[in-house]
């Protein structure tokens, strides 16, 4: 433990997993799908009896790493045990949430951060999206503006 910090889980590498990060859902493999469970249990257990929010990051250092795949099956395996879950894309490099969730990408974080209305003033009823997992949500990553 290098940073001191509690391992909430371990998930086998598996070839194509991230078939559309349904894994969890569709239980297959089976080993995977068992062990996205356990680490998400093991999340909601480690905020002990905590009544707030909990935040996750997700991040590598390298493109291909499964971050999309490990961040939308823990979030089916929270949701599907009730717990509410929003998924923010903030991949602007190459933006696949939507994709996973089969959402439209037209308006997302990339908007909200580019805007100049006060946060107060921002619609995000309209940018966060309802997924057909319960109680899981995505707010994907929007079109960048490269221009900027």
């Amino acid at each position: 433990m290098y940073l001191n910090l509690p391992e909430l889980g371990v998930i086998p590498l598996a070839k194509r997993v991230s078939q559309l990060g349904r894994v969890t859902l569709e239980l297959e493999p089976a080993i995977v799908a068992e062990a996205f469970r356990a680490t998400s249990a093991s999340i909601v257990f480690s905020a002990g009896k905590s009544k707030g929010g909990k935040v996750l990051v997700v991040t590598s250092p390298e493109r291909g790493a499964g971050k999309s795949t490990v961040v939308s099956n823990l979030g089916i395996g929270l949701g599907v045990i009730n717990r509410r879950v929003l998924i923010i894309g903030g991949d602007i490099r190459k933006p696949r949430l939507h994709n996973i969730f089969n959402l439209p990408n037209a308006a997302g974080l990339c908007e909200l951060l580019l805007s100049d209305e006060p946060i107060a003033d921002l619609n995000l009823d309209a940018a966060i999206q309802k997924t057909n997992v319960p109680h899981l949500f995505v707010l994907p990553c929007g079109k960048p503006d490269m221009s900027v």
